[in-house]
């Protein structure tokens, strides 16, 4: 359970970091950031369920895990309030837009089968493009990367 968590947790934030040092627009950055982390559920570490279990652990580990799940977070929301500075998307709260796309994006891997009809990348593209759209600005429409841009998911990380 641990191994899974802190896992995931790993990957997710050497994503983040890739994906935060491109120069991009922000409603971008963020669109690569939820294909990115349905990716790394969907396509990482076998039971990358067990990232949602924190209540399951005590102690130090806890701790630990408790931690990077909240850097990660912080990581999202700096990138979303950054778009809504740029204009990019509207101004809101971050938090909020955060927790709405971390809910989404992380009840994916309660229902996602590798075997099934659609990868975990074009489920990833799917929820990147409902959930962004619902976050631009009226009138706004968004934009399509470039598949050299969606390769900035792919670093040193074996999904």
């Amino acid at each position: 359970l641990a191994f899974c968590q802190l896992d995931t947790l790993e990957r997710l934030l050497a994503m983040a970091r890739r994906v935060g040092a491109w120069t991009g627009p922000g409603d971008q950055r963020l669109w690569l950031m939820i294909l990115g982390h349905v990716r790394c559920l969907n396509e990482g570490t076998l039971g990358s369920l067990a990232h949602l279990e924190i209540g399951s652990l005590d102690g130090a580990m806890r701790r630990r895990i408790c931690g990077l799940r909240d850097e990660y977070e912080r990581a999202l929301r700096h990138m979303i309030a950054a778009a809504m500075d740029e204009g990019t998307l509207r101004q809101g709260d971050p938090k909020m837009a955060a927790l709405a796309i971390l809910g989404a994006t992380n009840w994916t891997a309660l229902w996602y089968r590798p075997e099934g009809r659609v990868s975990a990348r074009a489920v990833g593209r799917a929820f990147a493009d409902h959930l962004v759209r619902g976050l631009l600005p009226d009138g706004a429409t968004l934009r399509i990367l470039e598949p050299a841009q969606e390769a900035l998911l792919d670093g040193d990380d074996e999904w």
